[in-house]
């Protein structure tokens, strides 16, 4: 540069830059070479502005569909290129919330706002798996509202498959399995009839996905008479929760001889004869061949175990079984038929389930503090069945948890026991005021002289199948119920007393051989008496036209 005919040099480098919207290039000086300065004068470097190009893309990862409101097009990416420049911000504005289903944008880009809507689209269920919804994501992070954005921006719409029921079912003409096969879960139980093989193997993989799993009633559909094969693709056999079906690993009638469980299996332990699951918490089924592991047909369970599953041990001929502590429930039919003539129940058991007992062979049993519950027939059909004793926490059994037990000479209740009480033999609830359960086996005499004095009500089924001929109730009882008198075949005589107050219709059901009823009140008592369905009488009891009262009759009506 010549300044006032003296040359000087002056060195200079423009320094490029950008900004959020654009890029900036050294383009050329403001003055041009040989220009001579005269007076004050300022140079400028010339930069040329170019616009930044960005990205804003849209896309759906793990499956799944997008749809924009503005289109209600259905696609699995947006991409918005050659935007001159752009910041983006949600338009809510609490940061501390994830954005759920609709994401909003507003995005400037070259100072016209512009908006966008976002929807998700979750993947259909296929035959295997239901897709979930996870959320939109940013730079890897959960997207909330009011996050500022700026740049190349991408926005994942996550999801996830998550395994389902399937509605398939096994082909057993084929030993295959078909659209209708049970692979991996089932939405409906298979139907009978039940289908028989001699030796059968569950299947290892479906239209090249492994069967992992056997759900609801299937295997109790499948009647093996040999073998049965699991493979080690077997991760979990669901146990049954409702009460269509008795079992979850077989019919009810059969046990299974035999199970083969392949090497290298990570969901189940097979130990004389025995399958539990891996972490040996529960016992699933024995089988035939475990009686050729017992010394004295004596099942010692292992001590891991917590829980045993419904008919595990059904039909299998047991002196008896020896369970650890820790077990809560025994299950529906878990020892059925078994035959065991002794059994402890472990003191942390707190519910006996239906049937569980039934049909074995011991003559007296105790139930630990810890049972607060007997289900129907708990107990049921066993002739040797002396005497019961109730723990302390006993709150509530059925009326016919001792069904078919006809030889119960006493029950007895512990004295710490605040809802049972027992008195020469029986059973009582409120306070001794209501008379739950009298033992069948006490004799065939009258039970009047072991019946409390404290009596108001006689319960559902509480005097069922005795075999005396005569009924005296004592002064004070209030009420018969439905069935508090059942099926006492050789009950000719019955004398009530004056206090009676309300007679059910059934209150007598199944005894009808009675031909004599007294009661100790007027006629006038009598008729003031209420009575349901007492027109049954008449049915009932075809030999009993007529109630003797301490002042006259009263007609049976027809």
């Amino acid at each position: 540069i010549e300044i006032n005919g003296t040359t000087v040099t002056v060195q200079a480098t423009p320094t490029e830059g950008e900004s959020i919207l654009h890029n900036y290039t050294f383009d050329h000086w403001s003055v041009e070479e040989g220009y001579k300065i005269k007076k004050d004068t300022e140079i400028s470097a010339i930069f040329a502005t170019t616009d930044k190009l960005y990205s804003f893309r849209i896309v759906a990862t793990g499956g799944g569909q997008i749809i924009e409101d503005s289109t209600s097009a259905q696609q699995t990416e947006f991409v918005y290129q050659n935007a001159k420049s752009y910041i983006a911000t949600t338009f809510y504005t609490d940061q501390s919330v994830p954005v759920d289903w609709h994401l909003q944008f507003r995005t400037t880009i070259n100072g016209e706002v512009r908006e966008y809507g976002f929807a998700i689209y979750c993947p259909e269920d296929d035959d295997f798996y239901t897709y979930v919804f996870d959320g939109w994501y940013y730079n890897g992070n959960r997207l909330t509202y009011g996050t500022d954005m700026t740049g190349d921006i991408m926005i994942e719409a996550r999801y996830h498959a998550e395994p389902i029921d399937n509605s398939y079912m096994f082909d057993f003409e084929t030993n295959s399995l078909t659209e209708e096969a049970v692979i991996i879960g089932v939405k409906s139980q298979y139907a009978y009839p039940t289908r028989e093989f001699t030796n059968f193997t569950l299947p290892r993989t479906y239209n090249d996905y492994p069967v992992v799993g056997i759900k609801n009633a299937v295997l109790s559909s499948i009647m093996v008479r040999g073998t049965l094969c699991i493979p080690n693709t077997l991760r979990c056999v669901e146990e049954l929760t409702d009460y269509s079906h008795p079992s979850s690993m077989r019919p009810e009638w059969i046990v299974l001889k035999k199970i083969a469980l392949e090497s290298g299996s990570a969901g189940f332990r097979l130990i004389d004869g025995v399958l539990y699951d891996y972490d040996l918490t529960e016992a699933i089924t024995g089988t035939e061949e475990m009686l050729d592991y017992l010394t004295d047909n004596t099942y010692n369970m292992p001590t891991t175990i917590t829980h045993i599953w419904r008919s595990a041990f059904k039909h299998i001929p047991l002196k008896t079984a020896v369970l650890p502590e820790g077990i809560t429930t025994l299950s529906k039919e878990c020892f059925a038929s078994t035959g065991m003539s002794s059994f402890v129940i472990p003191s942390t058991v707190t519910t006996i389930e239906e049937r569980a007992l039934l049909g074995c062979t011991f003559e007296s049993i105790d139930i630990p503090d810890s049972v607060t519950y007997l289900g129907n027939v708990a107990l049921g059909s066993n002739e040797n069945l002396r005497s019961v004793h109730f723990g302390s926490g006993i709150q509530r059994f059925d009326s016919d948890t001792f069904y078919m037990c006809p030889n119960i000479e006493s029950f007895t209740v512990s004295s710490e026991n605040p809802y049972m009480q027992s008195y020469k033999g029986a059973v009582y609830l409120d306070s001794m005021t209501t008379l739950k359960k009298y033992p069948r086996g006490i004799g065939n005499v009258d039970p009047y002289d072991n019946l409390s004095s404290t009596i108001k009500t006689i319960a559902y089924g509480a005097i069922e199948l005795c075999t005396f001929t005569t009924l005296h109730l004592p002064e004070g009882v209030e009420r018969l119920n439905t069935y508090a008198v059942y099926s006492c075949f050789s009950l000719t005589s019955v004398y009530l007393p004056s206090t009676i107050n309300y007679l059910d219709g059934n209150c007598f059901s199944g005894c009808s051989a009675i031909n004599y009823m007294e009661f100790a009140g007027t006629v006038a008592q009598w008729n003031s008496v209420v009575k349901t369905q007492y027109t049954v009488w008449k049915s009932d009891f075809p030999n009993l036209t007529q109630v003797v009262c301490s002042d006259g009759v009263v007609e049976i009506p027809a």
